[in-house]
């Protein structure tokens, strides 16, 4: 792996959340190295407004602004499957409520992945 890495002369873009797990040598073949971490306040307003709001409507509220507030450690990933999932809803429209639990859910879930071996729990 290591030498095809350095014969290859073309843009090669590789992800990790395991980056403890990567040797050493591998890593000095990239040239960036790029942390992409959680979304602070300010974009996770921004994300929910523009992603998930349309789904629901109408703005959210105060309850649901403090509520999002509470959700730290949210990626963009998070608010795509959440909007995916809404999505899926074809009985009943999206709620905020049900929303802010879908985000909520999908930070239990990657709780649970810090304890896990590779692979899918």
């Amino acid at each position: 792996f290591l030498a095809s890495l350095e014969r290859y002369r073309g843009t090669m873009v590789a992800t990790t959340n395991r980056l403890s797990d990567l040797d050493p040598a591998s890593l000095r073949r990239f040239t960036w190295k790029v942390k992409i971490g959680c979304l602070n306040e300010k974009a996770r307003m921004a994300l929910y407004k523009a992603i998930l709001a349309p789904l629901v409507g109408q703005p959210p509220g105060v309850k649901e602004v403090n509520a999002l507030r509470a959700l730290q450690g949210l990626t963009l990933g998070d608010f795509s499957v959440v909007r995916d999932r809404m999505a899926l809803y074809f009985e009943r429209k999206p709620t905020h409520s049900g929303c802010l639990d879908a985000l909520a859910s999908e930070l239990k879930v990657k709780m649970g992945f810090d304890k896990a071996e590779i692979g899918f729990l």
